[in-house]
């Protein structure tokens, strides 16, 4: 299969930005938290440690779902070459869920739940 480059390149600049974005956040927090335990004593201090240990947790748990999003579309770029571009997920840090099945409600015979067949089934209309 062909790679894009240009879809490398997509993919590598949307990662750098996201870093850069969560990085700054990063710092601004933790300066934040600093700051709100200045001068509270060793009470204080014991708290900023336990929120500081919460943040750096939560910052490397982003960090890695975005190495994974990097990986995906590493291998979508394998797999479709330059169509890889053309996913939905594509350079993106969300994922949809799963697709609902369908459960043929409409169908009104036994696929409802109903013991007997419906004495009037709704006719399928094409939509």
């Amino acid at each position: 299969m062909t790679t894009s480059s240009r879809a490398k390149k997509a993919s590598q600049d949307n990662f750098l930005k996201n870093k850069d974005k969560k990085a700054d956040k990063f710092s601004s927090e933790i300066k934040a938290i600093q700051e709100k335990y200045k001068d509270r004593g060793t009470a204080g201090k014991q708290q900023m440690e336990k929120e500081l240990s919460s943040l750096v947790s939560k910052y490397e748990k982003e960090r890695n779902t975005n190495v994974k999003k990097v990986r995906q579309d590493e291998d979508n770029i394998i797999r479709y070459g330059k169509d890889a571009m053309k996913g939905k997920s594509f350079a993106k840090y969300n994922k949809g869920g799963m697709p609902k099945k369908k459960m043929g409600y409409q169908s009104g015979g036994l696929a409802c739940g109903a013991s007997n067949a419906a004495e009037r089934p709704i006719k399928n209309v094409k939509k």
